[in-house]
């Protein structure tokens, strides 16, 4: 494990001295939820949502909560690159995390927002993040998130059938979920199996 994480750390440095990473963030509050996109994030009828602690990303402390915003490393070397081909396949990169330690005075909003502009570095890709900050309808598996994202946040009709989830499980796996039979009496189960739980479907990183 210590190999992956000095690797991890090596490819970390490599991906911020030589990616032309989105250097500007927008921050509002929508309520409760923490809201940020990068000045050249766009639209798009396809969207990649990601969980952020224990997916993207997981704790250099070994802790199960991270000690403070520079408390993370990524799950896996390859994860700046898949996010990038996914990119450039047209998706729209967005993150999906619960973080009630806002609200409970664990950590604050800015220190999250720091977080998050420094993961965005080293993925080297435009985004949006949406942090749910409170036990209310944007917490996960609520749909409030979901809802915001695609009527105010991302007007264009999302084409489901292209859509997809990605998630990274705890065996250091990148995962895909088609959501193409995404039906409306299913969607707060849907939510919650694509941003609430790791599956094992296919291992990308290979």
């Amino acid at each position: 494990m210590d190999k992956v994480v000095k690797k991890a750390a090596h490819i970390m440095e490599e991906v911020t001295e030589k990616t032309d990473s989105p250097k500007e963030w927008k921050w509002w509050m929508e309520g409760t939820l923490n809201c940020g996109s990068t000045a050249g994030d766009k639209e798009s009828d396809k969207l990649a949502l990601f969980d952020m602690d224990g997916t993207l990303i997981h704790t250099k402390s070994g802790k199960t909560n991270p000690i403070n915003w520079e408390d993370w490393i990524l799950w896996n070397p390859k994860v700046p690159q898949k996010l990038k081909e996914e990119k450039a396949k047209g998706y729209r990169i967005v993150i999906v995390s619960n973080q009630k330690g806002i609200s409970l005075g664990h950590t604050t909003a800015q220190e999250l927002r720091k977080k998050v502009e420094a993961l965005s570095k080293v993925f080297g890709v435009e985004m949006s993040c949406f942090m749910a900050t409170d036990d209310d309808q944007y917490r996960k598996p609520n749909l409030g998130i979901w809802k915001y994202l695609t009527s105010s946040h991302n007007k264009i009709a999302i084409n489901k059938a292209d859509s997809v989830i990605f998630n990274i499980n705890p065996s250091i796996s990148l995962v895909m979920l088609q959501v193409d039979r995404l039906l409306e009496k299913q969607e707060q189960k849907t939510f919650l199996l694509l941003t609430g739980i790791n599956l094992i479907i296919k291992i990308f990183c290979h």
